[in-house]
């Protein structure tokens, strides 16, 4: 006898909670059965977040259990179907929108769970996941509504609650990710900013490699975060991009020299081709950096490294 099975997941949230509950449907020659199964409910977090946000995180953790519930029956024909009353929440689970950080990384999450067109919207009043977010007495949680789901999940597929989603707008382009456009024009002859903030050549990438740690660092888990002085391979690396970041102000094309012949090495810095490339002498020698003469942090390079070699010619 084959039996035809959906499990339905049913989310809800308010102010101060959001939840889920798992019911599994399934159809035999003796009729239909509807059973809860698991539910999980949570504590809005202290940090205040607006009722679709919250919607959102219902459906999260609803993708979450539905998914470990599916995987543990491991039925045959077993359909998952997925209900919340926020069109807000639905419209940003199947809407590919360029949403803010918080919403895209919890969309995307759930999409892996439960793809978006298993998602279907049910009104308020029919979705019994309201007693977990809002709270219930025991008598009421008892009812019928809570252990054997909704009235409407007794009746065929085709019967079930049509998807309306209308909303407004504003609500949904609230977490739409705000875009910024600047456009910074420097002139040649301007003072970087390094130069007026620090004297010498060594403070500059000393500065430039802490802030790039710390950056870093804010990406990374505590126990894997790099602490302790700056290494040779940090200071080197600042090194090398503040010369790139020059390069490219100054010399963004081939034309920009067109008296040079000159190559771009595999670390993506222009350099002279000189005629003694036959030599056996360092590369550094053989295929020197071109920078801007009249630049500041030129003349702060040239002046540390003259300094380093005790001033020699």
């Amino acid at each position: 006898m084959r039996i035809q099975s959906y499990i339905s997941s049913l989310v809800d949230a308010c102010k101060s909670s959001y939840g889920t509950c798992v019911n599994v449907r399934t159809v035999t020659p003796l009729g239909v059965k509807i059973r809860l199964i698991r539910a999980q409910s949570r504590v809005a977090p202290l940090k205040t977040l607006t009722i679709p946000l919250l919607e959102l995180m219902a459906c999260c953790i609803g993708a979450r259990l539905v998914h470990a519930v599916f995987a543990a029956l491991d039925l045959p024909d077993l359909k998952i179907v997925a209900w919340s009353d926020s069109m807000v929440a639905l419209l940003w689970l199947k809407n590919n929108g360029d949403w803010s950080v918080f919403v895209a990384n919890r969309v995307n999450e759930i999409n892996s769970l439960v793809p978006s067109q298993f998602w279907r919207h049910v009104p308020g009043e029919l979705n019994p996941a309201d007693l977990l977010s809002r709270g219930s007495s025991p008598r009421l949680f008892s009812d019928s509504l809570w252990w054997e789901g909704p009235s409407w999940l007794l009746e065929p597929p085709s019967n079930w609650p049509i998807d309306r989603l209308a909303c407004e707008t504003s609500e949904v382009e609230r977490e739409r990710r705000k875009v910024r456009l600047c456009n910074l024009v420097a002139g040649e002859g301007e003072i970087p900013w390094y130069a007026i903030k620090f004297s010498n050549f060594q403070s500059i990438i000393r500065f430039v490699s802490w802030m790039l740690r710390f950056v870093k660092n804010t990406k990374k888990k505590r126990e894997f975060r790099e602490i302790g002085d700056l290494t040779v391979h940090e200071i080197e690396h600042v090194e090398k991009t503040l010369i790139k970041i020059v390069q490219a102000k100054f010399f963004p094309t081939k034309d920009s020299f067109p008296n040079m012949n000159f190559i771009t090495d595999e670390e993506g810095i222009k350099r002279v081709k000189t005629r003694i490339t036959e030599r056996s002498d360092n590369p550094e020698f053989i295929y020197p950096i071109i920078l801007p003469g009249e630049y500041l942090f030129t003349q702060k390079l040239i002046e540390y490294y003259h300094r380093q070699n005790c001033h020699a010619a």
